[in-house]
């Protein structure tokens, strides 16, 4: 697997986890909070950034 393909599955998680934030409300509650799942993609986002740092 080549880095471009990892850096793209990363954002396709971090995309994945903003598309669970808005749609998991449940009873009206969200089951997890917006700065969490900020820090979740920013943690992901860095994790892309450094997997592009390697070669």
């Amino acid at each position: 697997m080549e880095i471009k393909e990892v850096q793209d599955k990363i954002r396709d998680l971090i995309n994945w986890v903003e598309v669970w934030n808005l749609e998991e409300i449940e009873g009206g509650v969200k089951k997890i909070e917006d700065d969490v799942v900020e820090q979740l993609k920013q943690k992901l986002a860095d994790l892309s950034q450094a997997v592009g740092s390697v070669e």
